[in-house]
């Protein structure tokens, strides 16, 4: 059996950077177990980056994020931010795995994409479109992510970086980051080692004047981020065992705050400004520990085998957040501290049930297990200092609970049937079933804190069960063109921490309205490959009953309206010459929402459905010794207003278009990166900070202005 060379082509040209001499890319990937196949080719579309498209792009992007956002048809712009609260992916929520290690959480903290160190990333593999073969929260895709393993001859090399704004050069905005890795193999054991430690400088806007931090999600200036990595595998007959472990800690620690004034003027009016004279102890925080243990075996009577044992510890803190008007929030400033701990197992067999000259068949069957316990205390701080400070200072009262600890338990069964009938057409068919149950325990709300005689929530739990159904087929015409079309049903489990942080005494988690979301996709694709040119195109549809538990204004939204979504996505790869190579990307998508009671639908808003988005590359390399790179990014023009009146993310939003830069020379011994991110220093907002998370000028928040990176690697 043998993949095609069109689908192998597309998996590596979309990346865009260096497809021509690109390397053959692994079968055995981390969604090769479950989506990749022999027999069919993916009815939907992927992206696909490997190590040496996002160390370029890297060198010249905030983020990954910023990287997906530039690489990835269906994927919002980034916020620029630490979040990635408005990065949807075909309008919906994007479930994130590292080597097969779910990323999100039930009580979402939208930081999924800033989990792993860029340097420790091999590959990148986002397939768009929701579906329900890993779990809970693919509603929109997934975008699965492999670190670095060891290779059989041994390579080390040591990376130094320095970053600065050009218009505030230096002191202040001045970064620096440090990379050892090493890899090789020793006695039949791979082994592969990144650690990493980073200073993060100030960030400063076009005009030179220094960003201020983003209340509401968070940011990541003026921070220390330390990672390391370790994976060992080894290999024998047809067998192979890999342990991996990583820790990523990320706190922040800037004298700089959020001027709270500018929210005397109407939202948009002015930007938010940065003020010197934070007084606060416990910042912006991210550490993530991932534990993750691999078997595979080629032949267990006949079938191939795959079981994976993995824990995750993570935690993050956010910034406080002035509630005194907020009932549910005890009308207290309150600081919150997400903490989740995840254990899991998954088993993947794929069972060849059949071969011959009409055709071939296999089914890929297993079972996944998670236990995850999720809770959210708060710190309170006093409100006089605050108020005589102008939001500077923070002395604190001491903790609360906001969310107490919640247990998620998750039993699912999977099988998934794939047969190719003749040379022209293939197709499959799945099915999943998820068993699911959340509790927690007596707990006393935050709305109860001020109250002489608080009362208590009573505790309580609650099981979902579903069947969850996905079919497609592919029909490869010519050795040039593959159409799909395909129906997939994803699902979310309900953001039960999110309901619960606000529950009033009275509350009951059985009679709640929290059922899961279930999305049906439908999406009709052709892919296309020629000598010099590879290009995509899908029509997609996704619709859902209910929608997702939210937050606006920093209060609750438990209206679960019906969304309806549609959008075009279309990709183009052009190898002009042996030196050029060109190519973008096109997204246009249109959602709605509908109320139960409601006779019409109205739009969703601007942090669900991005506008129209464009991308652009070029590549020039002359030789192995040199390459270039200038990418573009444009965000439409968009009024999420309904009826004319702003709310939350309902505003008119600006066109608006990002130019950046990245070259690479190698060296007789190493390489030099050069990377200019907005290289025009174009002084605009990104959609996120027009759209304002905080609903206030507070969270308006301009784009970086140019920022110029400088990296040496030296190879040992």
């Amino acid at each position: 059996m043998k993949k095609t060379a069109l689908s192998c082509a597309m998996a590596v040209a979309v990346g865009g950077a260096h497809a021509q001499n690109a390397p053959a890319l692994e079968e055995v990937l981390i969604t090769g177990s479950r989506i990749q196949s022999d027999i069919v080719d993916p009815a939907g579309q992927k992206t696909v980056l490997d190590a040496q498209d996002l160390q370029l792009q890297q060198a010249g992007a905030n983020n990954l994020a910023a990287v997906l956002a530039h690489s990835v048809p269906g994927m919002a712009p980034s916020s620029q931010t630490l979040t990635n609260y408005s990065q949807t992916l075909r309008g919906r929520k994007a479930l994130v795995l590292v080597d097969g290690v779910p990323m999100n959480t039930n009580r979402n903290a939208s930081r999924d994409l800033f989990n792993v160190a860029p340097e420790q990333i091999a590959r990148v593999e986002v397939l768009r479109g929701g579906n329900a073969i890993y779990g809970s929260g693919a509603t929109g895709g997934v975008i699965a992510i492999t670190t670095r393993r060891g290779q059989e001859a041994f390579e080390a090399s040591t990376e130094a970086g320095l970053s600065s704004s050009t218009e505030h050069f230096g002191g202040s905005a001045l970064g620096y980051k440090l990379t050892q890795f090493l890899s090789g193999e020793e006695h039949g054991m791979d082994y592969a080692f990144t650690a990493s430690h980073e200073s993060v400088g100030a960030y400063f806007d076009a005009d030179g004047k220094r960003i201020a931090p983003e209340p509401s999600q968070g940011d990541m200036f003026d921070a220390e981020i330390n990672s390391y990595s370790v994976k060992l595998g080894y290999d024998f007959g047809q067998q192979r065992i890999q342990f991996g472990a990583s820790e990523l800690d990320a706190e922040q620690d800037t004298d700089f705050g959020s001027d709270t004034s500018v929210t005397a003027f109407p939202p948009g009016t002015v930007r938010a400004r940065a003020v010197e004279g934070l007084e606060l102890e416990k910042q912006n925080q991210v550490e993530n520990r991932l534990l993750n243990l691999n078997y595979s075996h080629e032949d267990v009577l006949g079938s191939e085998v795959h079981a994976q044992l993995y824990r995750r510890d993570y935690a993050t803190r956010f910034y406080p957040f002035d509630a005194r008007h907020i009932d549910s929030w005890g009308n207290q400033i309150a600081q919150s501290h997400l903490e989740s701990d995840v254990s899991g197992a998954r088993l993947t067999v794929n069972t060849p049930l059949g071969f011959s000259e009409e055709g071939e068949t296999e089914v890929v069957w297993g079972a996944d297990l998670t236990r995850e316990t999720t809770e959210m205390p708060v710190t309170l701080y006093e409100g006089e200092a605050f108020d005589a400070s102008n939001g500077l200072e923070f002395v604190e009262l001491g903790d609360a609970t906001f969310m107490p600890p919640i247990d998620h338990d998750s039993d699912a069964l999977f099988a998934q049937l794939r047969h190719r009938f003749n040379t022209v057409i293939a197709g499959e068919a799945g099915v999943r079933y998820e068993d699911v149950t959340a509790s927690f325990s007596d707990f006393v709300p935050l709305s109860q804190i001020n109250s002489t005689t608080p009362e208590s929530v009573s505790g309580g739990s609650a099981s979902y069960g579903d069947w969850f159904f996905n079919a497609g087929l592919v029909a490869t015409l010519t050795d040039e063109h593959e159409v799909y079309v395909s129906y997939n049903q994803g699902f979310e489990l309900p953001d039960i921490g999110l309901r619960v942080r606000y529950a009033a005494p009275s509350f009951d988690l059985g009679t709640s309205n929290l059922q899961p979301v279930t999305t049906d996709n439908y999406e009709l694709g052709w892919r296309g490959q020629w000598e010099r040119l590879t290009a995509s195109a899908a029509l997609f549809r996704s619709t859902s009953e209910l929608g997702r538990v939210t937050t606006e204004n920093f209060g609750l939204t438990l209206s679960r309206n019906e969304e309806e979504i549609t959008g075009l996505e279309a990709t183009l790869d052009y190898t002009v010459s042996d030196a050029w190579r060109l190519g973008g990307t096109f997204t246009k998508m249109e959602g709605e929402e509908r109320a139960g009671d409601a006779e019409n639908f109205q739009p969703l808003n601007g942090f669900r459905i991005p506008p129209l988005k464009l991308t652009a590359y070029a590549v020039y390399q002359p030789d192995d010794s040199q390459l270039y790179r200038v990418q573009v990014l444009h965000s439409g023009s968009e009024d999420y207003r309904l009826d004319g009146d702003a709310s939350f993310g309902r505003r008119k939003v600006d066109a608006y278009t990002a130019v950046d830069l990245t070259a690479q020379w190698v060296l007789a011994q190493g390489k030099i990166k050069l990377g200019i991110e907005n290289l025009f220093n174009e002084d605009y907002y990104p959609l996120y900070g027009q759209l304002m998370r905080s609903s206030s000028n507070t969270s308006h928040i301009p784009a970086r202005g140019r920022h110029l990176s400088l990296a040496y690697t030296y190879t040992w």
